[in-house]
Formats: structure tokens, sequence, C-alpha cells
């Protein structure tokens, strides 16, 4: 015999007691009546040994009442007693007078009316009330049975009569046989698969307890937490606000997210990487990645959520992206960035309204001022140009590094007029710059333009061609007129806008 077979027994063996005390108290409400029927109903009854017998009978079943009545009282509560064998005993020395209590009821009537109803009334009712090991009823009736069709024979005299009542309550026995073993094998059977859901409960708390990430199951339809790890407490403070919980909280970016993945659970069953960012405090954002599984816990279908904090992990994900698209020196978008920016615009012009100016930026004299005075001043001058014309765009615009002294600006809704005024600024502030004197060489750019709205046959490439082709018509302009400047300031370097 295993565990649960002995846990049954021991559960079923106090459910027996249990109902046992429901029977006598039964009885003894029942007694009045049965008093008034001796005493009342059958008094004028001719035979005496049928009321004597019947009255007996009666008082017997009160005074065996009473007696477990006070037995339960006294050892109910004693674990010792009822984990023993006495309260089996007792169980079927009970029975046992009840259905030898039914037989005899039934001789004593069928001598006076032919009638055997108490024995089938209280075979049946035994079977239903009290689910006995099957071997245990088959003891107590088999002989009881066989007393009653032996004693059935001595107070019947017509023998049709005599075989069809041991026919009719043989089969009743063998019905109450078959009631008793089908109740008895649905609450045995009942009993073991709590048993082993509480055990699977038990176990799941215990994974619960000792997984290092957090845990949350709720209920799929309305995502009520039913329970949650140590580590989701310590994470989410479940329970401070009071109330019930509910997991949109805590595993989900919102209802809209919750219901979204909850449609893909009840189709597939389970959901791997879910990725949600979250607020947890005013300015903190917080990553998460989410695995989902569907699990059946006490018959109410559930959501698994175990969680992953990659916060650190996309912070790391977010430099990488940051230096993978931005100018380690000047800190602007690089060439790969600003092109990526170029393309969706351009994108988006093919079906919405799209104006812009494309403004293709070159530094003058950089080859010069690396030769002369090294590259880290050439660098200062890359950088001297970059942060001024990024001061003078709008928010909108994007600024990028084309290539090592070339920058390209995106005018976002200007046309070329509107992009020339900023330039003149960007150059307002370079001369400023130029006037200090701080540099041994002039910081000078020059540009150029050029306009683009939707519904232009032009290409990418062909914006930016066209806007150098500019900025180089300007740049060749200007050293020719700069060039008997550029002779007379000797070893200076020519100021080229």
């Amino acid at each position: 015999m295993n565990s649960y077979d002995e846990a049954f027994h021991e559960w079923n063996t106090n459910l027996l007691f249990t109902r046992l005390r429901m029977t006598s108290l039964f009885l003894l409400m029942c007694y009045p009546f049965f008093l008034y029927v001796d005493l009342v109903l059958l008094k004028d009854v001719g035979d005496p040994l049928f009321c004597y017998t019947l009255t007996g009978i009666h008082t017997a079943g009160f005074l065996l009442s009473i007696v477990f009545l006070l037995i339960y009282k006294r050892v109910r509560q004693q674990d010792t007693f009822m984990r023993s064998i006495w309260p089996t005993f007792l169980v079927l020395v009970y029975i046992a007078c009840y259905i030898g209590g039914g037989a005899l009821s039934s001789l004593n009537s069928h001598r006076l009316t032919g009638n055997i109803d108490s024995y089938v009334i209280i075979l049946i009712g035994v079977a239903a009330i009290f689910p006995l090991r099957p071997q245990h009823f088959a003891s107590i009736i088999i002989p009881c049975h066989a007393l009653f069709l032996y004693f059935l024979t001595l107070v019947t005299e017509n023998d049709f009569t005599l075989h069809s009542k041991q026919v009719n309550t043989t089969l009743t026995v063998c019905i109450s046989f078959f009631i008793l073993l089908t109740f008895y094998s649905y609450k045995k059977k009942d009993f073991l698969h709590q048993c082993k859901q509480k055990e699977a409960n038990e176990n799941l708390r215990k994974l619960f307890d000792i997984n290092p990430y957090p845990l949350i199951l709720s209920r799929l339809d309305d995502g009520r937490i039913l329970l949650a790890n140590e580590r989701a407490q310590k994470e989410w403070p479940l329970a401070a606000e009071g109330g019930p919980q509910y997991d949109t909280r805590y595993v989900f970016r919102d209802a809209e997210d919750r219901a979204a993945v909850t449609e893909q659970l009840q189709k597939t069953g389970c959901l791997k990487n879910h990725v949600l960012q979250q607020m947890t405090a005013p300015g903190f954002t917080r990553w998460a990645m989410v695995n989902y599984e569907t699990v059946e816990i006490n018959h109410v279908r559930c959501i698994l959520s175990g969680v992953t904090d990659i916060t650190e992990l996309k912070k790391v994900e977010g430099e990488l992206a940051k230096h993978a698209s931005i100018d380690l020196l000047t800190g602007q978008r690089n060439r790969r960035s600003g092109m990526e920016a170029l393309a969706q615009m351009f994108a988006e012009s093919r079906n919405n309204w799209v104006e812009c100016t494309l403004c293709f930026i070159d530094i003058n004299n950089l080859k010069q001022v690396n030769d002369q005075y090294g590259h880290r001043e050439g660098d200062a001058l890359i950088t001297t140009v970059c942060n001024v014309v990024a001061a003078k765009i709008g928010p909108k615009d994007i600024l990028f590094r084309y290539g090592g002294d070339e920058f390209i600006v995106l005018f976002f809704h200007k046309s070329t007029e509107a992009a020339e005024a900023v330039w003149t600024a960007i150059w307002q502030e370079l001369s400023a710059i130029n006037a200090k004197k701080e540099k041994p060489y002039p910081i000078t750019a020059s540009h150029g333009m050029f306009y683009f709205c939707s519904g232009m046959d032009v290409t990418i490439e062909d914006m930016i061609e066209a806007a150098d082709a500019a900025m180089y018509k300007e740049k060749t302009s200007r050293k020719k007129q700069l060039s008997d400047n550029s002779d007379s300031a000797g070893s200076s370097l020519p100021l080229v806008h």
C-alpha cells in the first residue's frame, strides 16, 4: 500500500465516522416517530411478538445511537485513536447492526404482512451513504444475507413467494454492492487526484521559490495574480496597495499588449522572448524579456510569466547603436545614420508632401592645417565648424558627417532662401570666431544647396551631387577672388567662403 492509499483510507475512515454520527443523530430524531408507531399505530395488531420485536429493534437502534455519540464525542479529537483500527471496527459493527436490524425488521414484517422492504431500503441506503471498502462490505453483507435467506425459508410457506423474494433480495445485494463499489472508486479516484494536484501545487510553489528570476502566475481570463515567487515580490511589492493585483502592471506593457499576448497564447499555448518596456518610476525605464506559458491550476487556465531584466543589456545595446550611428569626433550622426535619414525622408515623400533643402558643406583648407599645424589642429577645425553649424540649425534639421571634411545638413520644411538665411548666420558666427584671432589660421567653409520636394524625379545621389557641385563652384569662385589676399598675407592661409 502506497502513501496515497494510506492517506485515502485514513480520510475515508474519518468520513465514515462522521457519517455514522450523522446517521445516529438522524435515528435519535426519528425515535419519537418510531415510538408513536409502536405504541399508537400498531397497538391493535393481534401479534404481540411482532410488536415486541419491532419495539426491540427501535430501542436497540436508539441505544446504539446514544452509545456511538458518546464514543464519538470522547475520541473524535484523539489522533492516536482515529489512526488505529478501532474506528474502522466500530463502523463495521454499527453497519452490520444496521443491516442486521433491517433484515430482522423485514423478517418480522414478513410474518405479518409479507413485506421485506426494510431490508432492501437499508441495503441501498448503506451502500449510498457509507463508502466502505468493498471487501469490508462483502464481509458484512454475505453472512447477513445468508442468514436472511435461511430465516426467510422458515417464515415463508409458499415456495413461489420464497423464491421470488430470495431472487429479488439477492439482486438488491448485488446492486447495493455495485453502488458501493462505484461510490468508493469515485471517491478514491477523486481523493488521489486532489492529492496529486496538491502535490503538484506544492512542487510548483517550490519551483517558484527557488527560481532566481521573477515568476508570476495569473489567471488567463482577467489577469488576477494567483502566485508570485519571492524574487517577484522583491522587485514588485504586489501586496503593498492591498486588494487584488493584476499582471498588467508587471509582465505586460499595457492592457492592449496583454490582449495581444493572450490571443497568441490561446492559439499556441506559449510565447517566448517577448520584450517590453516599462516606466517603473518617473524618468526610469525598465526593459524586460518575458516568456509566457499557459498552464492549468485547479481547473483554472493561467499564464505563467517568467521575467528576465534586460535593462543593462538594453543600455549596452543603446551604446553600441549610438557608436554605430554617431561620429566619434564631432558627436553628430555619421554617414550611415545620415544616409538612412535621407532614405527615410525620400521614402516618405512618395506618399506625403515633403519639402526640404539639402546643404553640402566642405571645410576649407583642412589639408593645409593638418600639414602645417598637425592633425590635432585639423580635428579642432572640424569640430569648431561642426559645433557652429549644429548650433544654428533647427531642432528638426539633420546634420551628419559625410566624409573627412564634408558635412550635409537636411533642412526640413525650408526653402532655399530660408536655408541660405541659416547659412548666413553660420558664416557670421565663423567670422566672429576668426575676429578673435585665437587660431593661426582662418576657420571657413564652403556650401552648396539643393531644394527638393515631393514629386521631383531625382535620386538621393542626384541631390548630393547637385549640392556638391554648387559647393565646389562657390569654393572655386572664392579662391579666385581671394587669391590676391592670400599672396599678400604671406604664410597665412586664404580665407575662403
